[in-house]
């Protein structure tokens, strides 16, 4: 039995989703999406509704296998075995950075319980189910994620007017950005010679406007956004990736920027480390001196920028869809 021998219908009921899945609508055997714009009277409201469709729709299908990729409202109780997906457990590690923590900790350990299995993303992710949750090891699968950008050719005008240090996604207490701003700003050598670029992140905050004003760095720091080929755009352009987080369930921007022959520096948590194997330069995430060493070593040592891309090549490898997708059906096929 492959993930041929499946027959898969997805449900996602009312969502505010940006990503078009209707164009993939004819791939599954029942299909359920309704877009909107915003979210009536709130989560709760909303997922009182989806709990409603969902039941609707799993009584008409009869599922042999329900598959959770959110720690919603249990489905009623049916004949068919029960698979849930956790990403991280942020939430648990760093409650007071979440206001509703208490709803989702509680939604996110009944949905373990009530499972079979629980696919974990990475093994760090697995071990803090098993340490928070005490989940047994026997029930947890690690089936690891990838990426899904491939190279672009390189525009004749460049992306960006300046060479740059690239940082991808929100700035959240967690994501630790201010400490890169701060070894940035920490060296004339690398803010004189380059520009720090936030793609897809929030207008900047009175914080984060303040150590502009400091530092003096206002003109060397960039606010851009746009879809995968701009992403893929500044991937190809910047000198390195970095990625201060101090917690990551799995972080795909590394495999990102090693496809696409970015250099990557990162902190030394989490699950870091198990994604960038050697093919990354890691600092501590508190530590600004080290950090702003590390960026001085990419800026300036070319041969060993050219050295950390070559290793990025190898190390994204070894993580494929395709990998995931087999990991899973076979998953299936086990509980079944």
């Amino acid at each position: 039995m492959s993930e041929k021998d499946f027959e898969i219908s997805l449900f996602q009921g009312l969502n505010v989703n940006r990503f078009p899945f209707e164009k993939y609508e004819k791939e599954y055997k029942h299909f359920i999406s309704n877009n909107i714009r915003s979210i009536p009277r709130g989560e709760r409201y909303l997922s009182i509704l989806n709990h409603f469709f969902l039941s609707r729709f799993a009584r008409r299908i009869k599922p042999d296998i329900l598959h959770e990729t959110y720690f919603g409202n249990p489905c009623p109780k049916m004949k068919m075995k029960r698979v849930l997906t956790v990403y991280d457990m942020i939430h648990e590690i760093y409650p007071d950075y979440f206001t509703s923590n208490n709803d989702a900790t509680l939604n996110k350990r009944n949905a373990v319980d009530r499972v079979d299995k629980v696919i974990s993303i990475s093994h760090h992710t697995k071990k803090d189910l098993m340490d928070l949750f005490s989940v047994p090891e026997s029930k947890i699968e690690v089936i690891h994620l990838a990426s899904s950008l491939r190279p672009h050719p390189v525009p004749d005008t460049p992306i960006h007017p300046r060479p740059f240090l690239l940082h991808v996604g929100p700035r959240l207490r967690y994501k630790n950005f201010k400490t890169l701003l701060k070894a940035f700003a920490g060296s004339p050598k690398i803010y004189e010679n380059f520009d720090l670029v936030n793609f897809g992140g929030p207008h900047w905050t009175g914080d984060e406007q303040e150590i502009f004003r400091k530092y003096g760095i206002e003109n060397r720091v960039h606010l851009r956004g746009g879809g995968d080929e701009d992403l893929i755009q500044y991937y190809q352009a910047a000198r390195a990736f970095v990625f201060p987080s101090m917690y990551e369930g799995f972080g795909i921007p590394v495999l990102e920027a090693m496809g696409l022959n970015c250099p990557v520096i990162c902190a030394n948590v989490s699950s870091l480390p198990e994604i960038g194997g050697d093919a990354a330069l890691y600092f501590s995430p508190n530590d600004e001196s080290e950090l702003e060493t590390c960026l001085l070593r990419l800026c300036l040592d070319d041969s060993f920028r050219y050295s950390l891309i070559e290793k990025g090549r190898r190390q994204q490898k070894g993580f494929s869809w395709s990998d995931a997708t087999k990991r899973t059906a076979e998953l299936y096929r086990s509980i079944l």
